[in-house]
């Protein structure tokens, strides 16, 4: 976090975007796109989402075209909180090649030892999302005989 007030302001400003915005809607898009029930037609919700993703990710890429960081011209955790989100741009329907300002954030970040680590880490991790069961995803999407509705 900067010292300025100004630059602090502003930090916490995009922080809030991302924890207001980019995670919350970036995470449904992804839910509904990967762990919605076979079956059930959820294009109302994959049209919701993808619009709002897409928006957000216009957002970023305007703001981008003035700063060299999201919150301005350090690398702060506004930029670490949204990074994450926007790996999985391609599956997310937005296409580096569209969004230059984004593409050169992003491979700033990516390049930063203390990333490229933490990115090896999160490699190691293996996952069941393809092997868990209907009854194990209902278990911990809170849906079907576990849903509390």
């Amino acid at each position: 976090m900067p010292k300025n007030p100004a630059a602090r302001y502003d930090v916490l400003q995009w922080l809030f975007f991302q924890t207001s915005s980019v995670g919350p809607m970036f995470g449904q898009f992804t839910h509904f796109k990967m762990f919605a029930p076979k079956g059930v037609d959820n294009s109302y919700s994959m049209g919701r989402y993808q619009t709002e993703v897409k928006r957000l990710y216009e957002v970023l890429e305007k703001r981008l075209a003035h700063t060299p960081y999201i919150a301005g011209s350090e690398y702060s955790i506004a930029d670490m909180a949204t990074f994450p989100w926007t790996r999985n741009h391609d599956a997310q329907g937005v296409k580096w090649e569209d969004n230059p300002n984004l593409a050169r954030w992003f491979k700033s970040i990516e390049e930063r030892p203390t990333v490229k680590a933490a990115l090896a880490k999160v490699g190691q991790i293996k996952s069941n999302r393809d092997t868990a069961s209907d009854d194990q995803k209902d278990r911990f999407f809170n849906r079907g005989r576990y849903a509390r509705a």
